[in-house]
């Protein structure tokens, strides 16, 4: 990239971080910056600017200039369309925009937001599916699955608006939304007890004056305090409203704009049982959070009205009225169904008074609706006609927002014209916030189908309207139905059109009901179960412990390999300072009972680390101390007595343990350390003194002796010591660290303004950090340069602090030495750092190390040098400058990772050290040989280099001899990695393999061949890949043999070589989850799904039953009611009567679907499949047999040819 390139990407970086951040004056300020080079951009931007500000006239006035500049472009008329949007148009808008999405070659970025718009005009002016065809189409085009999901939201929400399909038919469309999250790894669940107290959480953007919130009020106001705590979670800002009942729970926390999985830890971390969404697909909802799981429970209703699609939700919040058997086939959730309502209507409060019914004035009946005219289809217009045709004189009362705005006024009318209704009949309103008094102009409301009203349907019933209603196909369309019965009125709810005209023109012809309907609705409602809160909540709470009993019930303990895995789980994620989902595998472990004595005195200190004194007591419990007393024993023992509050006991076991000839030194220091903060904790500071510097001579530096030191010098002075012995003291503490080794530092100046750095773990909410703020806030800028280094958990005060610092650090979990480091490389890293945030705010998924291309470069930024890390992995030490003291390298933003190419320069320096430009891709090692070391020269160099790109990057250009394309083989850089752990004869054997190969898996070995890594290759043990070390246990005397007996129980059928592929599939799913950021013992079968939202575990599981199935079928010609079992055995047979060499693969593929009831001797016995998908093994015997085994996969794809055609569609997905 050339000077001018990379100035240009800086301006357009601070563009967009400034849009971001919605710092409108800085973007404007940046754009007029832009205009001379860039002006059809600039304007396109400059127009985006009054958008997002909602300035209409400065948005208009720049695509009045862009129309000039770039007339015919995509963009320039689809900003035109937006700025009409803006000033309430929607026809034209709608016009226009479906014009454009016609057109081909329209960019991708572009048709997101013209589908999108296109979507939101025609859902404003009831074309519902023209809108839900956009909403479609705009999730394919979007760019990012963030967006993609986003658009999806709004179709799933918009088909709503039409009849519903079928519940199969409802339930994918559904599940296609959950596909999104297919990458999303769930929180590890704490071990729950069934009769602990209920924390619930509920997650709402209508927390506010809002109408969710009137179905939802009683929720966070009204439960039962002594079972249940409830935890509110905002995602919208605050109104008054919202701040009254973050008074009445008992944790409110505010997530608007935070990311899902920010979000999802705040939950996971505030223990949160139950989780309940009350939004759903509607504006502003959180299910990306739910994705998550941060709660083991998770529930879904109230705010919307059909299946969210995520697996990760449980539950559907229904009711008697709503839900029958037959609708659970349209959720991916279980229905949860409620005796009465499904939720509990709240008034907003100071309601108008109940008028008199407007026809005793008017002399004729009123009909009306004041829901949104989308739920107005035509079909419902034309009943409305009818309506008014067998009621003479009566006149229909229509108020919602399509009225409020000249172009959709006059659109609306058309249709409401074309359907027979008269505008002398006719009464529009536009919204208006206060408008339940308008109610007192209506006497009958008319419910719109197939979505009904929810909030307007109540307010009329409360303002005294009857609602006629007509019975939905699903869930959401008996809305109505499910109010009218809820107040004992199901007789107004109708089961056909007819019927609804029928009911509706009946009621208008009994003057004498609509009055005591008028005069009897309010209190009806009041003494219903929809307005009885106690009644309500008592039903609610009921069915939240019967989900939380069945959940704690399905708890299970693992097993013994399940435990071996976390365990080393537990250490990855304490490792990692993820303490929550530690204590989660420490809480599984537990469960199991493990006899191991180390491992139960580890989980023990988990929980004493993280302060949970029941998990510490359960642990100690399980290492019988008092049956059978050891040293370290009886300080756990100790420590969980006193997280218990049981200050004496945990008194006499630390001494009891100091007296054990048992306890390590080490663990001498801990009991001593126990000892002095029972001392402390009962106020006798001297004695506390005296065991805290016991326990620092007990310890060494890596495990707390200085952390002791420091607190035996603070306890020294609550009593009165002489000055000389304070001073001895402290000179102690500088004495252990006498031999550390220090920086040295140059005399000269190095910087314009002297930088002075306050390092503290108190630069939060604490005394010392009132004491610091002068030396923040009211420093002389000119002259000093100030850096806060903070040890801690930030908070506001900590923001605060780093606003007005020149740089902030945090270094809390820094190694004392690493902390050093980073004040030492503090330019360095503030220059890195800021280009990470540029990155980051530029939409950016990838950084480029880019290291300095002299001679003084060290050797660790030397190997870095041109490698490309995920922005989400950035950390300065290890894959980000600075990687050492003075270091020089610095990143780059880098677009699709490390396969996109480089084009352009970058500066070097030559062997007499003066500036050269080199090619942008050339890295550290060709520099030196080329410009060093001269062993080659450039012309050489470049065209290696496009031989090697030819060959490494291209991928697929391999479609036979016959093309006269270039075959693609397994690089020489694999093929000489493969030797060196293989052995070069195994090596060269499995490369001579893979080259005969089909070409798709040549394409991934080359992508995936040189990070293969083998642990061992002469193992005594059975050969595996180990995904917490990233390797594969080999024995190559055995595996490199064939064992193809014939079939006797017990055998184990091997073909040469199949051992090392299948092993080596494992290990290439574990890359590519890896690849992906999953947690490492997740896999390709279960993570990667294809269109229809599938994994290959799945539809392996679907297509071995389908076998099943069939052979059952099969059996019934000839057998009288053939059994499932005896089509398992059927099929076992024919499977034994094959080679087993041949059939080996399909036996494993068939055992792991039906836990061994079909062919249970080839391959893994049951108490495998108890921990292992069939998917995983399934996955890594096709990949083996592709290679190896041309019977096996013969085999393989007549009994599973749809798995394995997903298979293949994984290879070509993944190879690059």
């Amino acid at each position: 990239m050339d000077d001018r390139s990379e100035a240009l990407a800086s301006l357009r970086n601070t563009i967009y971080a400034a849009l971001e951040r919605r710092d409108f004056p800085a973007a404007r300020q940046a754009i007029t910056r832009l205009l001379p080079q860039r002006e059809a951009e600039a304007l396109g931007l400059l127009a985006s600017v009054g958008i997002e500000s909602g300035d209409a006239a400065e948005a208009e006035e720049a695509v009045k200039k862009l129309r000039r500049v770039a007339p015919g472009d995509a963009y320039t008329r689809f900003l035109a369309a937006r700025v009409k949007f803006m000033h309430g148009e929607t026809v034209a808008p709608a016009r226009e925009l479906a014009a454009l999405a016609r057109e081909k070659n329209i960019p991708l970025a572009y048709q997101e937001k013209i589908y999108n718009l296109l979507g939101q005009c025609c859902r404003f002016l009831g074309r519902s599916e023209e809108s839900v065809a956009a909403y479609l189409a705009a999730s394919r085009a979007a760019a990012e699955p963030r967006l993609a999901a986003l658009e999806y939201s709004d179709y799933l929400f918009n088909a709503h608006y039409l009849p519903p399909p079928s519940p199969a038919e409802r339930r994918r469309r559904a599940a296609g939304y959950g596909a999104f999250f297919k990458d999303v790894t769930p929180f590890l669940p704490r071990w729950r007890e069934p009769e602990k107290k209920l924390r619930i959480g509920y997650i709402s953007p209508d927390f506010r004056d809002h109408v969710v919130l009137r179905f939802c009020a009683a929720l966070l106001t009204s439960y039962d305090r002594a079972r249940f705590e409830v935890y509110a979670y905002m995602n919208a800002p605050e109104d008054e409203k919202s701040r009254a009942l973050a008074r009445e729970v008992d944790g409110w926390r505010n997530i608007f704009g935070a990311s899902p999985a920010a979000a999802a830890r705040q939950i996971y971390e505030d223990g949160v049982d139950i989780l309940v969404d009350l939004a759903g697909h509607t504006r502003g909802g959180a299910l990306p959070v739910l994705a998550y799981k941060p709660a083991p429970v998770q529930v879904s209703g109230i705010g919307y009205f059909a299946s969210t699609g995520l697996p990760a939700v449980d539950y559907f919040l229904g009711d008697v009225y709503l839900d029958d058997a037959a609708e659970q086939d349209a959720f991916t959730e279980k229905l949860l169904v409620l005796p009465h309502s499904h939720f509990c209507y709240v008034p907003r409060g100071k309601e108008p008074a109940v008028a008199p019914p407007p026809c005793e004035k008017n002399g004729y009946v009123t009909f009306g609706s004041f829901n949104n005219f989308t739920k107005v289809t035509d079909e419902v217009l034309a009943a409305w006609a009818e309506i008014l045709r067998q009621v003479p004189d009566s006149r229909l009362l229509l108020k919602a927002d399509v009225f409020g705005a000249a172009d959709s006024r006059a659109y609306a009318m058309e249709r409401i014209a074309r359907a027979g209704i008269v505008p002398e009949r006719l009464t529009l309103r536009s919204l208006s916030r206060e408008y339940l008094g308008e109610y007192a102009d209506m006497d009958i409301a008319l419910d719109p189908f197939p979505y009904p009203g929810g909030g307007t349907t109540c307010d009329a019933l409360y303002m005294g309207v009857p609602v006629v209603t007509l019975a939905g196909a699903d869930h959401g369309g008996r809305f109505g139905v499910s109010l009218l019965k809820n107040i004992g009125l199901g007789e107004l709810a109708a089961d056909s059109t007819a019927q609804y005209v029928e009911k509706a023109a009946g009621l208008a012809g009994d003057r004498e009901l609509l009055a005591a309907l008028r005069r009897e609705l309010r209190p009806l409602m009041k003494k219903s179960p929809l307005m009885d809160i106690p009644a309500y909540m008592k039903a609610i709470e009921s069915a939240y412990r019967q989900i939380w009993e069945n959940y704690c019930a399905r708890q299970a303990a693992p097993d013994y390999a399940a435990s071996r895995r976390l365990t080393a789980l537990l250490d990855a994620l304490a490792q990692a300072g993820d303490t929550t989902q530690a204590l989660a595998a420490a809480d599984y472990i537990l469960a199991a009972r493990p006899a191991n004595r180390p491992l139960v005195e580890k989980l023990a200190v988990r929980y004493l680390d993280a302060g949970e004194a029941a998990g510490a007591t359960a642990a100690v419990k399980q290492l019988k101390v008092t049956e059978k007393p050891y040293g370290f024993g009886l300080f756990l023992a100790g420590s969980a007595a006193f997280l218990s509050g049981e200050r004496e006991k945990a008194r006499k076991l630390a001494e009891e343990a100091l007296e054990r000839p048992d306890l390590e030194r080490w663990q001498r220091g801990a009991a001593h350390h126990l000892l002095a903060e029972i001392y402390k904790k009962a106020g006798d500071r001297a004695a506390a003194a005296e065991e805290y510097l016991a326990s620092s001579q007990n310890k060494e530096i890596e495990n707390g002796k200085l952390a002791d030191y420091s607190n035996y010098l603070l306890n020294l002075h609550f009593n009165e010591r002489p000055p000389e012995e304070l001073l001895t003291a402290a000179r102690g503490y500088g004495a252990l660290l006498a031999k550390e080794t220090t920086y040295s530092h140059p005399t000269e100046r190095r910087h314009d303004r002297l930088r002075v750095g306050y390092i503290s773990p108190d630069l939060c909410r604490h005394v010392v950090a009132g004491f610091s703020q002068a030396l923040f806030h009211d420093y002389d800028r000119k002259r000093f340069a100030v850096y806060g280094y903070a040890n801690c958990t930030e908070d506001e005060v900590s923001r605060d602090f780093a606003r007005a610092a020149d740089g902030w650090r945090n270094i809390r979990g820094m190694a004392p030495k690493e902390a050093a480091r980073l004040v030492r490389t503090e330019l360095n890293y503030v220059q890195n750092q800021a280009a990470l945030h540029s990155i980051k705010d530029a939409g950016m998924k990838y950084y480029r190390f880019i290291a300095t291309l002299d001679k003084r470069t060290s050797t660790i930024c030397q190997s870095y040098d041109g490698d490309v890390f995920p922005v989400e992995e950035a950390q300065p030490g290890k894959n980000m400058p600075p990687l050492h003291p003075h270091c020089r390298s610095v990143i780059s933003g880098c677009l699709k990772g490390e396969h996109k190419p480089q084009s352009g320069t970058r500066i070097a320096r030559d062997e007499n050290g003066k500036n050269v430009f080199v090619p942008a891709n050339m890295k550290y090692d060709d520099w030196r040989a080329v410009y060093v070391d001269k062993k080659l020269t450039l012309d050489e160099w470049k065209a290696g280099n496009v031989a090697s790109q030819a060959t490494n990057a291209t991928g697929a250009l391999n479609t036979g001899a016959q093309s006269g394309k270039i075959e693609v083989k397994i690089n020489a850089s694999v093929a000489t990695h493969l030797e060196n752990i293989l052995g070069k004869d195994v090596g060269a054997e499995v490369v001579d393999r893979l080259n005969n190969a089909p070409e798709v898996v040549r394409q991934v070995y080359n992508k995936y061949g040189e990070r293969l890594n083998v642990l061992e290759t002469d193992t005594q043990r059975t050969p595996c890949y180990v995904p917490l070390e990233q390797g594969v246990r080999l024995n190559l005397k055995k595996n490199t043999v064939d064992r193809m007996h014939l079939y006797e129980k017990g055998h184990k059928i091997k073909v040469a070589y199949d051992t090392i592929f299948h092993e080596f599939g494992h290990h290439i799913s574990g890359l590519w989850v890896k690849d992906q950021n999953l947690f490492m013992l997740r896999d390709i079968a279960i993570e990667w799904r294809s269109a229809e939202g599938k994994t290959l575990d799945m539809l392996l599981r679907e297509e071995a039953a389908e076998v099943i199935k069939a052979r059952k079928n099969l059996l019934a010609q000839t057998v009288s009611r053939p059994t499932l079992a005896d089509a398992k055995r059927s099929l076992t047979k024919e499977l034994c009567a094959k080679q087993g060499y041949a059939i080996g693969d399909v036996s494993d593929m068939f055992g792991g679907c039906t836990k061994n009831t079909v062919v249970d001797h080839l391959k893994h016995d049951t108490s495998y499949w108890r921990n292992i998908d069939p998917g995983v093994e399934a996955f890594a015997e096709m990949f083996s047999a592709t290679i190896n085994n041309p019977d096996s996969l013969k085999e393989i794809k007549h009994y599973f040819p749809k798995t394995y055609e997903m298979f293949l569609e994984i290879l070509e997905d993944i190879k690059g």
